[in-house]
């Protein structure tokens, strides 16, 4: 479920947003709140990405 909800707010984004650094805060905020919510607990402690790869 986590990953589907991945792909699916990638897939979303364009190359721009995804290169934006403030972009990827806002998107890096929507992963965290939608696996919150996946998860059912009140607060993860962070998202991070390891690795940020664009085609």
């Amino acid at each position: 479920m986590i990953r589907d909800a991945l792909i699916t707010i990638l897939g979303a984004k364009t190359i721009d947003q995804l290169s934006d650094p403030k972009q990827k805060e806002i998107t890096r905020y929507q992963i965290k709140k939608r696996a919150e919510q996946l998860l059912k607990v009140d607060d993860l402690a962070a998202v991070y990405f390891t690795e940020f790869i664009l085609q």
